[in-house]
C-alpha cells in the first residue's frame, strides 16, 4: 500500500534480549512457590489459578525468540509492525529518553480498545522523530517517565 513520502524508518528488536541467571530463574520459582503455598493455605484457589496462568505465561514469554519489527513514518501515517495508524487514529505521542535504559517513542490509539505501546527509538535523533510526530499528533508533554508495564518488564528483564 501507498501512504505518501516514506519521512523516516528503522528497525527495532520487539523486546531486549537480557541475560537471565540461575539466581534470578531461582528467585522467580521461590516467589511462585511462595504465594501458590499460601494461596494453598488460605484456601484462595482463584488466586492460586492466577499464579499458576500467570507463570505459564511467563515461561511461555521467556522461550519465545524476540524477533526484529520495523516502523515506518509517512505523510498519511505510520507503520509498526506491520499495522497502519493514520494520523487521525492517534491521539497522543511523547518520547522518554534518558539513554541508556530508556530511548523510546510512545504512541497512543485513539479508541477505547487500542493500548498505548512503545517503540524503541535505537540510534534515531529523538528531535528528528518528535518533530515529525509534531506536525500531525498532540504531544503529551505531561508524561516524563516510561509506562509502568515497560519499568516492570525492563525490572523482571521480560
Amino acid at each position: 500500500m501507498e501512504y505518501g513520502k516514506k519521512l523516516l524508518t528503522w528497525e527495532f528488536w520487539e523486546s531486549k534480549e537480557q541475560k537471565k541467571t540461575t539466581g534470578w530463574y531461582t528467585i522467580i520459582v521461590l516467589i511462585f512457590l511462595g504465594l501458590s503455598i499460601s494461596a494453598l493455605f488460605t484456601q484462595n484457589y482463584l488466586f492460586l489459578i492466577f499464579l499458576i496462568l500467570f507463570f505459564t505465561i511467563l515461561v511461555i514469554e521467556w522461550k519465545r525468540p524476540v524477533e526484529k519489527r520495523k516502523i515506518e513514518i509517512f505523510e498519511e501515517g505510520v507503520v509498526v509492525a506491520n499495522k497502519f495508524y493514520g494520523w487521525d487514529d492517534l491521539e497522543t505521542f511523547w518520547i522518554i529518553y534518558q539513554p541508556p535504559q530508556v530511548k523510546k517513542l510512545y504512541l497512543n490509539p485513539r479508541g477505547a480498545f487500542n493500548l498505548e505501546f512503545s517503540v524503541p527509538l535505537e540510534n534515531q535523533d529523538p528531535r528528528k522523530v518528535r518533530n515529525i510526530f509534531k506536525e500531525y499528533v498532540k504531544e503529551d508533554l505531561e508524561r516524563k517517565n516510561e509506562t509502568l508495564f515497560d519499568s516492570i518488564r525492563r525490572g523482571l528483564k521480560i
